[in-house]
C-alpha cells in the first residue's frame, strides 16, 4: 500500500490519519502538502492512538508525516498505533494551547497524562 497523508482539511471533521491512503491537499492556505508539510508558519494538533482508540500521546507539528516517522523511530508509535491529525492548520501558538487543553482534559478524565506525554503543558523542557 502507498504511504501518504489524509488531509481531513477538506471535510471529514478535521481528522486524518498518517498511513495508508491517498487524499492529499494542494499545499495552499496553510494546508498539508503532498509531502506532509503544513505551509505558512501553521501547525496541526495530533494524537497517537492505540489499536483500541485510546490516546497515548498528544502533540503539535507542522509536518505530520515526518513526526510520525520520528515517533516510530523513538518507539512512541508502535505496531497498530495511528497518528491522527485532529485540527486544521492553525498558528503554532493556537495549536499549543489546544494541546495543553487536551492534556488537562485527559488528566481530569484519567487522573494522569497519556502514556508518552511527560509534561503538563505539552511543551518540551530541556532538563538542566
Amino acid at each position: 500500500m502507498a504511504r501518504g497523508i489524509r488531509s481531513g482539511l477538506r471535510g471529514g471533521g478535521g481528522r486524518s490519519r498518517v498511513g495508508s491512503g491517498a487524499g492529499r491537499t494542494s499545499g495552499r492556505n496553510g494546508r498539508a502538502s503532498s509531502k506532509g508539510q503544513v505551509k505558512g508558519g501553521k501547525a496541526v494538533q495530533y494524537a497517537i492512538k492505540d489499536s483500541k482508540g485510546k490516546p497515548k500521546y498528544y502533540g503539535t507539528t507542522n509536518n505530520p508525516r515526518q513526526r510520525a516517522a520520528e515517533h516510530k523511530q523513538s518507539g512512541k508509535l508502535g505496531k497498530g498505533d495511528k497518528l491522527v491529525v485532529q485540527s486544521k492548520a492553525v498558528s503554532r501558538k493556537s495549536a499549543e494551547k489546544v494541546e495543553a487543553a487536551k492534556l488537562g482534559s485527559h488528566r481530569r478524565q484519567y487522573g494522569r497524562n497519556p502514556k508518552h506525554n511527560t509534561t503538563r503543558d505539552g511543551k518540551y523542557h530541556n532538563p538542566r
